[in-house]
């Protein structure tokens, strides 16, 4: 699939964004915003703060993905915070850590949990063109309310919209797709709970 990420001078430009963004961000938030989210998650849930999966990436790769824990130990309800933290986009900051490894972007196709990849890239023509970019922090889809828990009707809206990104890719779309993310991280996301 044709891509301007892919173009060299792009992808130096898109990952010099990433580094400058995810540095600023390592340095002065993550410490900051753990700190909160470790005194909450120990204060009324215990357990760990972090939450990682594994994760297909740039060309199918393998990574470890990281997120503040949003859901009780056995998965299968919110803690306390955990739908506040999900609506403000707050659990995915970690993943900076993701970027500074080279493993995602701070812009990109949201990667989903390994099984859901296999499923839908068995139904879906053009699943696999996602792994043609690094995943993101943030992307398209997750900005214009596709966010949530997957079933068919939802990975085919995102698909779209991942696909749509990829073709028409510029620094100005990431500069948008990022102030939107920072406007649904102060109002909160309606779509992010499950």
């Amino acid at each position: 699939m044709e891509s301007r990420i892919n173009k060299y001078h792009n992808k130096i430009i898109k990952k010099f964004i990433d580094i400058v963004i995810s540095i600023f961000l390592f340095v002065i938030l993550l410490p900051i915003v753990f700190i909160i989210i470790f005194s909450i998650v120990k204060l009324t849930d215990g357990g760990s703060v972090l939450f990682k999966q594994k994760r297909f990436g740039y060309k199918r790769e393998i990574f470890t993905i990281y997120k503040f824990r949003s859901m009780n130990l056995d998965g299968k309800e919110y803690t306390k915070y955990g739908n506040f933290i999900r609506k403000r986009f707050i659990d995915e900051i970690p993943q900076i850590i993701n970027v500074l490894k080279g493993e995602m972007s701070v812009v990109g196709p949201r990667p989903h949990a390994v099984e859901e990849d296999l499923k839908y890239s068995g139904m879906l023509s053009e699943y696999n063109n996602r792994y043609e970019v690094l995943p993101g922090i943030t992307g398209w889809a997750q900005v214009n309310n596709l966010r949530g828990k997957l079933n068919d009707e939802l990975i085919k809206k995102r698909l779209d919209y991942d696909l749509w990104y990829i073709r028409n890719w510029s620094l100005w779309l990431d500069v948008k797709i990022i102030f939107m993310t920072l406007w649904k991280m102060i109002k909160g996301d309606r779509s992010s709970k499950c």
